[in-house]
């Protein structure tokens, strides 16, 4: 996955940010887009990749940290 992309977008998120691109989805793909599922779309990227890398720890590490993002964003929808 492109750096940029990576240190610069998904790492620098938090929830406002998945939000953000949510919002940005919804508008190209013509659906409402929910920051979590933005962050199961992101989960997928990373799956893609350690299909061919399964060692790879610079796309492991940051999967993992976007499940548990995906994880508190779940529960904001839960507790709000």
């Amino acid at each position: 996955m492109n750096n940029y992309i990576t240190n610069n977008i998904l790492h620098a998120s938090k929830p406002l940010n998945y939000q953000r691109i949510a919002k940005m989805w919804s508008i190209v793909l013509d659906k409402d887009v929910k920051a979590k599922e933005v962050a199961l779309c992101v989960s997928q990227l990373y799956t893609s990749g350690l299909i061919d890398n399964p060692d790879n720890l610079n796309l492991i590490i940051p999967m993992a940290e976007n499940l548990f993002k995906y994880e508190a964003l779940s529960q904001e929808t839960f507790n709000s």
